[in-house]
């Protein structure tokens, strides 16, 4: 006798709502496997992507997805939908959301089988049934942390210029808005906010989960030195981040905190403001097509994100010789070998960077 088929006679359902209500317990403060803590709402929103994905595979199938139907060649025809086949107005995803779409997806399958609710093992015959992409992202140097902190949105006259220089005509229309629009102040004050946000993360190095929520209570004085202290939301780990001048500055001018906005806005107004300060050159990063690697051609504006402030930090913090120890300290990277995949230094970089540390060694020696 199938055992799923006769768990989900008893009234313990589909994979797909077993997904829902793992969510949902989730949300009520249902334990990691590992960690013990309740899940981080990032962390839930991860898994409600994967369970819409889920759903969005059986509609196009026309299944419902049972546990027994979850095995390899089951995530090589999700793969191929949501990587190929995902028809208009959808667009198709990319190959590294697909791989942590299906990465999940196994880890439902092992806590519904931990317990009790099937014994399919077919699903982890293989591996994964696409790899990941290997990732390229850029930071800002600090003079352009410098540029994004003096950009001043109450100069009308500075951004008209700014503005002005736009070449494609549909974003120098959307762009006119802090210029043209009776709105303009409201448009400034908003994207100002934005500004200080983002740059608050290019000074302390913390995910935006973090740096959005700091204000005044988190400052601490110790042996002379300032610093902000918090408990990281994913991890819990408590860091104490040297408090900058500028960050001071931004703080004041926000009632005593980091201005604190919706992620995906400030996503979208980031790339806005790259565009505003002309960030419009090749990003210089690679991705993968018909199986070569070519040279993307992408903007650098197009590549900012909320992320990237972390990266920035890190990363200039390195260059500027701040040994790793002291900022896996600030970042709360618990290894060098997480840490050094946020230190994005082009191979001129990474060379002086490699003679800077050969030369420590033959020192020591």
């Amino acid at each position: 006798m199938n055992v799923t088929k006769s768990m989900e006679t008893c009234g313990r359902g589909s994979f797909s709502e077993f997904v829902d209500r793992f969510i949902d317990e989730c949300r009520c403060g249902r334990l990691g496997l590992k960690s013990k803590r309740p899940y981080a709402q990032n962390t839930i929103e991860v898994f409600r992507e994967a369970h819409r994905a889920l759903v969005e595979f059986g509609q196009a199938r026309s299944m419902v997805v049972n546990f027994d139907d979850v095995t390899p060649a089951f995530f090589d025809d999700m793969a191929r939908y949501f990587l190929v086949e995902r028809a208009a107005p959808r667009q198709v995803m990319k190959r590294n959301s697909v791989h942590r779409i299906i990465a999940i997806l196994k880890t439902m399958m092992r806590v519904a089988r931990r317990e009790c609710l099937h014994d399919n093992t077919a699903f982890e015959r293989d591996k994964y049934s696409i790899t990941r992409e290997e990732v390229d992202h850029v930071y800002l140097t600090c003079e352009q942390v410098d540029e994004l902190y003096g950009l001043d949105f109450d100069d009308q006259l500075a951004l008209r210029q700014m503005v002005g220089r736009i070449v494609a005509p549909r974003e120098r229309a959307h762009m006119a808005r802090l210029v043209d629009s009776r709105h303009r102040r409201e448009i400034c004050r908003r994207y100002a906010l934005y500004r200080d946000e983002f740059v608050a993360g290019c000074l302390t190095g913390q995910r935006w989960s973090d740096y959005s929520r700091i204000d005044s209570s988190m400052v601490c004085q110790m042996e002379g030195y300032k610093f902000v202290c918090l408990t990281q939301v994913k991890t819990k780990k408590k860091v104490y981040i040297p408090m900058e001048q500028r960050l001071e500055d931004i703080m004041a001018r926000n009632g005593g905190r980091v201005p604190r906005t919706c992620d995906y806005r400030l996503n979208a107004r980031i790339k806005e403001i790259g565009l505003l300060l002309g960030w419009t050159h090749c990003a210089g990063l690679h991705g993968e097509l018909d199986s070569s690697c070519m040279l993307s051609g992408k903007r650098f504006c197009d590549c900012l994100s909320t992320h990237t402030a972390r990266r920035t930090w890190a990363t200039n913090a390195y260059k500027a010789h701040v040994p790793l120890s002291s900022i896996m300290a600030v970042t709360g990277h618990s290894s060098e070998a997480m840490l050094r995949k946020y230190l994005k230094l082009n191979e001129v970089e990474m060379g002086v960077c490699a003679a800077r540390d050969l030369q420590k060694v033959v020192r020591l020696a």
